[in-house]
């Protein structure tokens, strides 16, 4: 808990608690180390460590679930300051954890990364994650079907077909989805 308080605000004296976690909890001082450096600006040293820490947390199943939740978000909001460290990122949160520890919110980063740095390079893989349970969110759909299209996958038509059930059961919609009363 000090090391996470120390690093949260980019302060040297974390390093020695961080190296004490380390010994029994390595991940988790990857995971110390990529707060510590976000907090100091270092955001690519951040992205570093963080993909330790996924490493990690594939093979060691005693990783701290709010100190991996709050890393998961972190990856979120690197990426979206540096779209540039999604690549990595998005390869490393490929693969579940282990016990799948936080399977959902870690299939939820990845597919959110995988959107938003490379669409069209990434966004079979990030579907590939939520298949056959897509969320029924009118976003993800329109996305799916966006992907699909794109690549000419042959799921396109199911998720045209998807997306138009949606629409057509989402109350108060009129002609692709605008509201009454209009937007």
């Amino acid at each position: 808990m000090l090391a996470e308080s120390l690093s949260a605000t980019a302060d040297p004296r974390a390093l020695p608690y961080i190296e004490q976690v380390r010994l029994l909890q390595p991940p988790e001082a990857d995971a110390l180390l990529a707060r510590g450096k976000a907090s100091a600006g270092e955001v690519g040293a951040a992205a570093e460590h963080l993909e330790a820490a996924f490493r990690g947390c594939r093979t060691f199943p005693w990783c701290y679930r709010p100190l991996l939740a709050r890393s998961l978000e972190l990856a979120w909001e690197l990426t979206q300051r540096r779209p540039d460290l999604g690549a990595a990122l998005f390869e490393t949160l490929a693969e579940p954890f282990a016990v799948r520890t936080l399977d959902g919110q870690r299939v939820s980063t990845y597919f959110s990364i995988g959107l938003a740095t490379d669409f069209p390079g990434r966004c079979l893989a990030a579907f590939a994650a939520l298949e056959p349970r897509v969320p029924w969110e009118r976003r993800v759909l329109e996305q799916r079907e966006r992907c699909y299209t794109l690549k000419h996958d042959p799921r396109a038509a199911r998720a045209h077909a998807d997306l138009a059930a949606f629409v057509a059961a989402t109350p108060g919609t009129i002609d692709g989805g605008l509201r009454a009363g209009g937007r």
